[in-house]
């Protein structure tokens, strides 16, 4: 069985938006491509991709700018 780590606040909540309780879960590995968790009592391991369906940044600005409906960033703080 792996030995993990106790998940930080960043990971508890990837893990909670993954459905799975954090406490129950220990860290084995995190990389870019996600975590690698494994559970406390029945030594199962798991992997949860880095995004689970999360839109970048850079995503959400961009469909801000095709949606007229959305102020953009310079008339929202008044530096048109």
């Amino acid at each position: 069985m792996k030995h993990g780590k106790r998940p930080t606040r960043a990971q508890k909540i990837r893990l909670k938006e993954a459905g799975l309780n954090y406490e129950n879960w220990l860290v084995v590995k995190a990389t870019t491509e996600g975590l690698e968790v494994v559970h406390k009592y029945s030594g199962k391991t798991r992997t949860i991709p880095a995004t689970l369906g999360k839109q970048s940044g850079g995503e959400r600005r961009k469909r801000n700018e095709n949606n007229p409906s959305v102020p953009q960033r310079t008339e929202r703080y008044g530096m048109a």
